[in-house]
């Protein structure tokens, strides 16, 4: 069978018609509403092959692959397929089911077997071709065919190790929607991966315009289960595709550009449908739909292949606001000493529960992260409090922190411990965190800010001063907590001592025994390469071991969509995904410019980040776009090969220069320049 419609199908049938059919078939069963149509089988492809004689010729080009040849393979093949015919009972049967569809235009999709599935999307890789008649339906599902070993989807294949020659191709001849608005909807949010929480992203017309990246699309987060609207952004859509004279058309938006696409009931019924989809197929899923005549129609449903495998740990509680308190160098037993002496420090003016997240960011550094109720803010306003009502108390903390200081210098000085006990110790270091570095920090800027002059104050500013001058952290960590560290973990029979401090805690020295197992655990985690998380709920430190901590830094800051930045030098987008990379930006206006200069590690910067720029991508750091949203092709594609991607940054090929060196920080959604 040849040809069959796409209300007979199911994803067993995936071998026969390819993933985006299957899925269509799948959805019409369940109820959703498809635009109707049929479905060109990979049998159809495999005759046409034999007919022409093709088989042999693809498989001695395809022998030797690379990533340097297979730009040139790509065109022999497309030559080849272009140039041949579609045998005659085949164009019959072809032609017989446009009629049957009674429709004066198609959309001819392609559809290969090892697309839309649990690891690989081909976002973007493969042909779709929009408003075709009858006239042109043949060259086009050549067109589709040829597709398949097209420059992108070769590149696509090498990278991500699928051997070509096992994948069929298909192809779905369907009613072509005069879309009013349309676009993609995730399930889960791709950037952030927070479960709750659904990204649907729309533009006026064809939802080519969305895909393809050519514009920046509306984009709404909406809250699954209720479907509240937790944030949004209106775009200026400065062009759409709609059904012109020659097939489909851009057309300039000038009075319409600035209006939502949706309104925000329509969003809501839009989440319902999605939110039904992923409860139908029982994981997360990415879909491509249209609205026509105020009726909403799916396009395309495909698992979302670029979720974190612990992207449903719950790290903290997200139903809190975070706020950033600052980046520091800090490691696994240094960041639950960060706990123990917060903790320490704010038992003496608050009985507030602490809570904080730390994720580890790089090498020996990380991100420090507070539930917003125990601000920056408002741990100087305590102070601030205490210093008004009892500026000797204050005073009498300084003090302490220069006779600590003092004691520490003596110490180093002899080469001696000041303690022999940890618990001396451990009192010792709290009592130096707080008195010398945390109290002076935070209120040098009280006092500077409320100008406050009195004697005390006076008194209080010159101590301030003097501590400020001098850190004494690296030798608490190193020469006396990393000495009783080591001698405390033989006491309690653990003599595996390689760098203990990158995977024990602080509170494990306080234990009366160590459970050596899960330690191992912790120790294979850190040589493994992982990140940790770490987190204190106000009752108990906890701690995590993740691949990647960019998308739990995202959940944190809750930044879905951009917001300005007032550095001249730094510009902002909306992160597609998160990550950091510093490099040298090269400016692609014309992907098959032969006078294009890119190196490996090189970031791409580019008005869209279309599927064309593939050679580019497989080659880059990150990337950056001017137009387009997180949902388009090319962002799938940067999220599957764990590229840094950020944008929609205006103008973006107009600020940069090739051959300049940028910094991409996709975490916070910025794009600085090196300066």
């Amino acid at each position: 069978m040849i040809l069959q419609n796409l209300n007979e199908l199911s994803v067993a049938d995936i071998g026969r018609v390819g993933g985006k059919a299957a899925n269509l078939g799948k959805l019409i069963n369940f109820g959703i509403a498809v635009p109707p149509g049929y479905v060109l089988t990979t049998a159809a492809f495999a005759r046409f092959k034999l007919a022409n004689q093709l088989d042999s010729q693809f498989s001695s080009l395809l022998a030797d692959i690379t990533l340097d040849n297979a730009v040139a393979i790509a065109e022999k093949i497309r030559t080849l397929v272009l140039a041949a015919e579609i045998p005659a009972e085949m164009q019959a049967s072809i032609t017989n089911t446009f009629k049957e569809l009674k429709l004066d235009h198609v959309s001819v999709r392609s559809s290969a077997t090892a697309e839309d599935g649990q690891h690989a999307a081909w976002a973007g890789q493969l042909d779709t071709f929009l408003y075709v008649s009858i006239d042109h339906l043949f060259e086009h599902i050549k067109r589709c065919w040829a597709s398949l070993y097209g420059e992108r989807a070769l590149l696509y294949v090498l990278h991500n190790k699928i051997d070509i020659r096992t994948v069929g191709m298909a192809v779905v001849i369907q009613k072509m929607l005069n879309a009013d608005a349309a676009g993609v909807g995730f399930s889960v949010h791709p950037t952030t991966q927070e479960e709750t929480l659904m990204l649907i992203q729309s533009s006026f017309g064809l939802g080519e315009a969305v895909v393809s990246g050519v514009v920046t699309p509306d984009s709404w987060v909406v809250h699954k289960g209720d479907c509240n609207i937790t944030d949004k952004y209106i775009a200026e859509k400065k062009k759409a595709l709609y059904h012109g004279e020659h097939g489909s058309e851009w057309s300039e938006l000038t009075d319409t550009a600035k209006n939502p696409s949706l309104k925000d009931a329509a969003v809501q019924i839009l989440a319902q449908i999605i939110e039904k989809i992923e409860e139908f197929y029982g994981q997360p899923m990415d879909v491509e739909w249209a609205v026509e005549n105020g009726l909403f129609y799916l396009l395309q449903a495909r698992p979302i292949t670029t979720l974190d495998p612990m992207y449903k740990q719950q790290f903290f509680d997200e139903t809190k606001t975070w706020e950033r308190y600052l980046k520091r160098p800090l490691n696994f037993f240094s960041s639950s000493m960060f706990f123990y002496n917060t903790l320490h420090t704010l038992a003496l003016f608050s009985d507030k529960k602490f809570k904080a997240v730390v994720l580890e960011y790089g090498q020996d550094l990380a991100l420090i992260y507070y539930q917003q109720e125990l601000s920056i803010d408002y741990i100087k306003q305590i102070i601030h409090e205490k210093f008004v009502d009892d500026p000797a108390y204050i005073i009498s903390m300084l003090e302490k922190g220069v006779a600590i200081n003092k004691k520490i210098e003596e110490a180093m000085a002899s080469k001696t411990l000041p303690y022999e006990r940890l618990e001396d110790a451990l009192r010792f270091m709290s009592d130096m965190i707080t008195t010398a570095v945390q109290i002076p920090f935070f209120l040098y800027d009280i006092l500077v800010s409320h100008d406050i002059e009195n004697s005390d104050a006076k008194y209080a500013l010159e101590l301030t001063h003097k501590l400020r001058q001098y850190s004494y952290y690296e030798w608490i960590y190193n020469d006396l907590m990393g000495v009783l560290a080591t001698k405390r973990f033989q006491e309690l029979g653990y003599h595996d001592l390689e760098a203990p401090l990158h995977y024990l805690t602080l509170y494990d020295l306080l234990s009366d025994s160590l459970d050596i197992e899960d330690i191992d655990k912790r120790r294979y985690a850190v040589e493994s390469g992982k990140h940790f998380v770490m987190s204190y709920d106000g009752d108990n430190l906890h701690h995590y071991f993740v691949d990647d901590t960019s998308f739990v830094n995202m959940r944190l800051t809750k930044s879905h969509i951009a917001r300005p930045s007032e550095n001249p030098v730094e510009y902002c987008g909306t992160t597609a995904y998160p990550g950091y990379a510093e490099g040298i930006a090269r400016v692609i206006t014309n992907a098959s410019d032969p006078n294009n200069v890119f190196e490996e590690g090189d970031i791409l910067v580019s008005i869209n980040s279309n599927p064309t720029l593939m050679p580019y991508i497989e080659k880059a750091s990150a990337i950056v776009t001017g137009e387009g949203g997180v949902s388009c092709h090319a962002a799938i594609i940067a999220r599957e090969m764990k590229i840094p991607c950020v944008m929609s940054v205006t103008d973006v090929t107009d600020k940069l220069t090739s051959g300049e060196r940028i910094i991409v920080d996709a975490d916070n959604q910025l794009v600085k320049k090196v300066e």
